[in-house]
């Protein structure tokens, strides 16, 4: 399965978005063909010119002189006249959305412009982090189904278990596993569950070049060598940077890695004065 990154999955978003409203604007048409051509026969039929008026005002303004076909040829125009009036409708939602689209879009490429500026040393750091966070949510979720499956066969064992008793327990046990642990585990199928693990494990390593850049930043601005960052055996980045505004220590603090809290790190970055 092959996982797209945030910026291509948005641009693929904008382009269904655009593919959609493009549909939409077909259906206008084919409907707009087919209100002429019934119009056109209408009136061929009855001598009767529509003018300005609506089918429905035609329809009401003369229906006792109109004979049962003229009647129902009138509702026919009338009722695509509401199919064209609800698809601009949709049209018109499906271009925000397609403009939605468009600013997320816009947002990821800055992002990734962001992350193209950082040295490949980070991108590893980044990248094995959330190799790590794969692992941990595919683990997690075996460990989830396993306590799920046991308090299963524990009501089975015991059919007289009052279900408020059943139910408790079972809050107990997802209270005690991350919320993407489960989500992961929701989704049964293997191929799936690791998509979505790596779809959640992809954010985290977003977040945290994000959070590396940002404070890199903010310390000593725009990055301007990073030869003194090194990876050490435990995953954690650390060393000396420099930017336009100095020189800061950057040391990373590898954080949780339990059921509750997904493993993470913590980025520091201290000027060096």
């Amino acid at each position: 399965m092959v996982m797209l990154t945030p910026s291509e999955k948005a641009k693929e978003r904008y382009t269904k978005s655009q593919e959609k409203e493009k549909k939409i604007e077909a259906t206008i048409l084919r409907h707009e063909a087919k209100k002429s051509k019934k119009m056109l026969k209408f009136t061929k039929d009855t001598g009767i010119e529509f003018g300005s008026s609506t089918a429905n005002e035609l329809r009401d303004r003369l229906f006792d002189t109109l004979s049962y076909e003229a009647r129902f040829a009138l509702g026919e125009i009338a009722n695509i006249d509401e199919d064209i009036k609800s698809n601009h409708k949709k049209l018109q939602d499906q271009k925000q959305t397609t403009l939605k689209m468009y600013d997320q879009l816009s947002t990821w490429k800055k992002t990734e412009a962001v992350f193209d500026e950082l040295p490949p040393i980070v991108l590893q750091f980044a990248e094995a982090y959330k190799q790590r966070c794969v692992s941990w949510l595919l683990e997690g979720a075996h460990h989830y189904g396993m306590a799920i499956n046991r308090l299963r066969e524990e009501r089975k064992a015991n059919p007289n278990m009052p279900f408020r008793d059943y139910t408790m327990k079972k809050a107990e046990v997802e209270k005690a596993f991350n919320a993407d642990i489960r989500a992961v585990h929701g989704e049964y199928r293997e191929d799936r569950m690791l998509a979505k693990a790596q779809e959640i494990s992809e954010k985290n390593r977003i977040s945290l070049l994000k959070m590396f850049a940002m404070r890199v930043k903010e310390r000593c601005g725009t990055l301007v060598d990073a030869k003194g960052l090194r990876i050490g055996m435990n995953g954690e980045l650390n060393g000396v940077v420099v930017g336009q505004k100095g020189a800061a220590n950057v040391q990373t603090i590898a954080a949780g890695g339990y059921n509750i809290q997904c493993y993470h790190y913590r980025v520091l970055v201290q000027p060096i004065k």
